[in-house]
């Protein structure tokens, strides 16, 4: 499980890569369409209202600074507002320019004004992960106009396209189905697959081989798995025997060639082995799953921590306020 920190390196990166999917083979485009050039639209920053390129960095830095500052001091992190609007605003100027001089990627002014929306509530709201986690759909500021076939330099230059993903190979922009992406279709037992997927209330993912016909997905959560001759098969359950590419059904998994349960304590690899109430320490030898460590623990990374944050080296519960974040600093 991998817990993310308040995404303020997103905003521009993921919105013109527009990845998708966990554990996709390639750098994927699937954000929205845009306008071409610099855009058009006001300044403003209310609900809805569309937002030129020329004023994007200053509109956000403007609305994100002011927007976090309690919950920085409610965090006991010293945060100066005006010092927080000057980086923020220059890093994203410098982002935003360095996108719009590709004459294949167009800007989005009202995705733009959802965008600073989107920060601006997430930075207020402090501890909400689900208004923070709804930021990369929000903020698909920049997208490709390369349709497929036609030739690119990268993929960010290419057109999303309605399912799956894009991307550039050997200098021409290719559409794929998204094996990977933890939103595909729940297969059903005996139908094809290309990837298992398993997830919790902490996030998803899926892993598997990328098939260029194949959509679905088996979930371990459904109690199936794409076995080696891509179709959905039952995942073997604690104490069978599990050689088929190590799966086992939820809170299990393969050990020595049997499923086991996940414990609290036993061993384990960096995925596998743990209860949810747990992390794998690969600092022992072998690694062992140990209890996730209460507020204000000594810790080294999010993994660690019950609350679900390591900041400053110690566990907290989450909050969009780093040192960071609180400096308008993309991290």
């Amino acid at each position: 499980m991998t817990i993310r920190s308040f995404p303020i390196a997103s905003l521009l990166i993921f919105a013109v890569c527009g990845c998708s999917g966990s554990s996709s083979t390639s750098n994927g485009n699937s954000g929205g369409t845009g306008s071409g050039g610099t855009g058009s639209g006001g300044t403003g920053s209310g609900p809805g209202t569309p937002v030129a390129a020329t004023a994007l960095g200053s509109t956000l830095a403007n609305a994100y600074c002011p927007s976090i500052a309690a919950c920085c001091a409610s965090a006991g992190i010293a945060q100066d507002v005006s010092t927080c609007t000057t980086t923020l605003r220059t890093q994203l100027e410098a982002e935003i320019n360095l996108e719009l001089g590709n004459p294949k990627i167009a800007y989005d002014p009202a995705a733009a004004g959802r965008c600073v929306e989107a920060y601006r509530a997430a930075a207020s709201a402090c501890t909400d992960r689900v208004l923070s986690d709804q930021i990369d759909q929000l903020c698909k500021v920049f997208s490709g106009t390369v349709p497929p076939g036609s030739a690119c330099a990268a993929s960010k230059e290419c057109t999303s396209p309605a399912t799956g993903y894009v991307s550039c190979d050997t200098a021409v922009c290719v559409v794929h189905p998204d094996s990977f992406s933890s939103d595909s279709v729940h297969a059903k037992a005996g139908e094809p697959c290309s990837s298992t997927c398993s997830g919790n209330s902490n996030g998803s993912g899926c892993s598997g081989t990328a098939s260029s016909t194949v959509s679905g997905s088996c979930w371990l959560d459904d109690g199936l798995y794409c076995a080696a001759h891509n179709t959905c098969q039952t995942s073997p359950k604690i104490g069978q025997p599990c050689a088929d590419n190590n799966y086992c059904e939820a809170a299990g998994h393969c050990q020595s060639g049997t499923c086991v349960a996940d414990t609290a304590t036993g061993e384990c690899t960096t995925t596998d082995g743990c209860l949810t109430t747990s992390y794998c320490d690969t600092s022992s030898s072998p690694p062992h799953c140990t209890p996730r460590k209460a507020n204000l623990a000594a810790c080294n990374n999010d993994e660690e921590c019950l609350g679900g944050q390591c900041e400053q080296d110690h566990c907290r519960n989450w909050s969009v306020a780093t040192a960071a974040s609180c400096a308008g600093i993309f991290d």
